[in-house]
């Protein structure tokens, strides 16, 4: 069945070592893609799923910069340092992201 096909192809992606590839889960509103994201989350990791998973509730306000990162402004005039945004903060940290 299709949903037996796509089980086995979800398992043999996140099978993969060192680091599973992204995973883009598509479907209906309210068909399970975010409980399925948490359930794996928490199945997989003995840590809290609060610190494994970033949620990203993105609409029309989200910004690059949001999610990317910018350049800010430090105390010194002229001097400028990146600060990551949440997205680049989780992939370094080799977290979940669930994007909605």
């Amino acid at each position: 069945t299709t949903t037996m096909r796509n089980l086995t192809l979800l398992g043999v992606a996140l099978a993969t070592d060192p680091f599973p590839p992204p995973i883009l889960l598509s479907g209906p509103a309210g068909s399970g893609k975010s409980s399925l994201v948490r359930f794996l989350v928490h199945s997989l990791h003995s840590s809290s799923v609060t610190n494994q998973l970033l949620e990203l509730h993105v609409d029309d306000e989200t910004d690059s910069k949001t999610l990317i990162g910018s350049y800010t402004t430090t105390d010194i005039p002229g001097e400028f340092t990146w600060q990551p945004g949440a997205l680049t903060r989780a992939v370094r940290e080799g977290r979940w992201v669930l994007m909605e």
